[in-house]
């Protein structure tokens, strides 16, 4: 299906003028920025392929069925933008490319700036070398690449897979599994409804609502779960406290090991599982060097 106001295959030219494609007033006379706006009509399911090495990337979920693209970026890189819309099985994918050439990407960070509106559901693949992503509204699945830069989603209905050298992480809801791997930064959750890993080198992990089971491991950061419905919990960190709480009506059964710092417990703890009904929470802690604390949610 055509895009409403554009060809299904589009590259931004030297002039800003292809259909489709607006310049915002002024912008002729301002050398940083250059204004470019593409609209798609895009029903059915929609994937969002974007890669922009830098710079800022504004994600919108809203009712209806149009894309809207506006890529704010340096002159020099006009030849290098592609925003494209094809067809994907039953639905469309729309991408939006910078193309890293040899020479071209210096310090265009404060120069290029992407917004995207799009239906909501809609599935996203983000791969950046230093941009912030900061989505806002419900998506489907989410995976992320980033170098560095902050990655903020308000909520995902699918599965989440985000790779992050250098960067903090903040997602509010997610429908899915999860999959985190992050050298440095700190991961901040949500309400997560599916399985969860997450691996960070360095930072500190803080998870909201667990309703499946989650395992953690970092080399340095606390790691803090604030509550735990049924499954198994695996907790690790080599430098820094624990702390995880169970939900009521949960059982629990409980393994924890500190090498330096104390290990508390509200809760009754056994040598093995709790007979009775309810969901059963199974903890798996262990810290080199810091506190663990089990307590009632």
């Amino acid at each position: 299906m055509a895009p409403a106001d554009s060809d299904s295959d589009s590259r931004l030219g030297t002039d800003g003028n292809q259909p489709g494609l607006e310049r915002r007033e002024g912008a002729a006379d301002d050398a940083a920025l250059l204004i470019a706006r593409e609209t798609f009509e895009t029903p059915g399911p929609l994937s969002l392929d974007i890669r922009v090495p830098s710079g800022d990337i504004e994600l919108e979920a809203v009712e209806g069925s149009e894309t809207v693209v506006e890529l704010s970026a340096s002159p020099e890189l006009e030849e290098e933008a592609r925003i494209e819309l094809r067809p994907k099985r039953d639905g469309h994918e729309v991408s939006v490319v910078i193309e890293k050439r040899s020479g071209l990407f210096r310090s265009f960070r404060e120069e290029v700036r992407l917004r995207v509106t799009a239906p909501r559901g809609a599935d996203v693949e983000v791969s950046t070398a230093s941009a912030d992503v900061d989505a806002r509204g419900v998506f489907g699945g989410l995976e992320v690449s980033t170098a560095s830069g902050d990655v903020s989603f308000e909520k995902a209905t699918g599965d989440v897979q985000v790779n992050t050298a250098s960067g903090d992480l903040k997602l509010e809801e997610i429908g899915g599994g999860l999959t985190v791997n992050t050298a440095s930064g700190d991961v901040d959750l949500g309400r997560l409804a599916g399985d969860g890993k997450i691996r960070s080198a360095s930072g500190d992990v803080q998870l909201e609502e667990a309703n499946a089971s989650i395992k953690v491991q970092t080399a340095s950061g606390d790691v803090q779960v604030e509550s735990v419905r049924e499954g198994d919990v695996v907790l690790q960190t080599a430098s820094g406290d624990i702390e995880v709480g169970i939900k009521k009506g949960s059982k629990l059964w409980i393994d924890a090991k500190s090498m330096s710092g104390e290990t508390t417990s509200d809760l009754e703890i056994g040598d093995a599982p709790p007979d009775g009904d309810g969901p059963m929470v199974e903890v798996r802690a262990t810290a080199m060097s810091g506190d663990i604390t089990v307590k009632r949610a």
